[in-house]
């Protein structure tokens, strides 16, 4: 299961592939959610939940590391998201607005 989940951080990633990724993440935590309230779990916090915002991060992380591979930074550039106030716009801009690498 590990090398599966290793084999996706190489390959290019455009923005269209990141816009999908977020409209479908957002359909697909919108749906868990509403599965867990019918199940009785208060503000719809539950066990299928929890499940795919995990298995949703895993995703989301491999095409944002090859985001920033495809505009010509290091991976640990993803770390920006974590500086307070001003660094989640940095990672954004680095991610979804920097120029990609031209094809050779």
């Amino acid at each position: 299961m590990w090398q599966r989940y290793k084999d996706m951080f190489t390959g290019t990633c455009n923005r269209i592939a990141m816009v999908k990724l977020a409209i479908i993440s957002f359909v697909v935590i919108f749906i868990t959610m509403y599965l867990d309230s019918l199940m009785g779990f208060e503000y719809g916090i539950g066990p299928l939940y929890i499940t795919s915002i995990v298995i949703i991060s895993m995703i989301t992380i491999s095409f944002q590391i090859r985001r920033l591979r495809d505009g010509g930074l290091n991976w640990k550039h993803i770390f920006w998201a974590f500086c307070p106030i001003i660094g989640p716009f940095i990672a954004m801009y680095q991610i979804y607005f920097r120029a990609s690498r031209p094809q050779v």
